[in-house]
């Protein structure tokens, strides 16, 4: 058998015995992804969703699970909110420390208090949402 011939008959024979492992076992797509709790209980509803929502588009591999204060989970980011009214809304995120993909430990923080107010109307959903994108863009989030 000429080299050629030897390298084909290998790889044939690999390409058959490959056929019969399960899809699954080459696709890191199958695995669930890590549930970071995220606890909201200040900005009202409408704030915690979109700020769970801004955290799950800049971290993709996260599921986003919201918690509160009541709820047994502890939660690995919190917003801490330092003003809460009708027209306006400051505060930071926090976050514990927690085990990284790698098993290495994540050190615990907080980002920059960031402040939402307007003069001539209430906060309403559009600018909630924008001030959690920002919030999540300028915490540096160890994720």
């Amino acid at each position: 058998m000429t080299p050629f011939s030897t390298l084909l008959v290998g790889a044939a024979a690999s390409l058959t015995m490959s056929v019969d492992l399960p899809a699954s076992s080459f696709s890191p797509l199958s695995a669930e992804p890590p549930v970071l709790h995220l606890e909201c209980d200040t900005g009202g509803t409408a704030f915690c969703r979109s700020l769970a929502e801004a955290i799950t588009a800049r971290f993709p591999v996260h599921r986003v699970e919201l918690t509160s204060r009541e709820d047994a989970k502890k939660p690995d980011v919190t917003f801490v909110a330092e003003k809460a009214t009708n027209t306006s809304l400051s505060g930071h995120l926090e976050w514990r420390v927690t085990p990284g993909k790698t098993g290495h430990m994540r050190t615990a923080g907080q980002g920059p208090t960031l402040e939402l107010t307007v003069m001539d109307a209430t906060l309403n959903d559009r600018m909630l949402a924008a001030f959690a994108a920002q919030l999540v863009r300028h915490s540096n989030l160890p994720l």
